[in-house]
């Protein structure tokens, strides 16, 4: 199930990134997306290696779970909040 979810959340994150890059720029956007993805997962994998070794999966997965949630909270809480709209 976790690869399922690899792809459901890059896809995800892609679409999003793609329908809010200004038109003009979306392509050297996606150009660094996709850099990104294909140079930074591998190296993260080099660096995530010893460190698994050293700690144990269980505790670099938490690391990771408990940075992806500080960071979906940073940015949920640096999006100005919506106009309300009278109907």
């Amino acid at each position: 199930t976790l690869g399922a979810s690899y792809f459901v959340i890059v896809t995800a994150l892609s679409t999003t990134l793609q329908m809010r890059a200004p038109d003009e720029v979306r392509g050297r956007i996606m150009g660094l997306w996709m850099m990104a993805w294909a140079g930074l997962v591998p190296l993260g994998a080099l660096v995530a290696g010893p460190i698994i070794d050293a700690v144990g999966i269980a505790a670099v997965l938490l690391f990771g779970a408990v940075v992806a949630a500080g960071l979906a909270v940073l940015i949920d809480l640096s999006e100005p909040e919506p106009a309300n709209q009278a109907s």
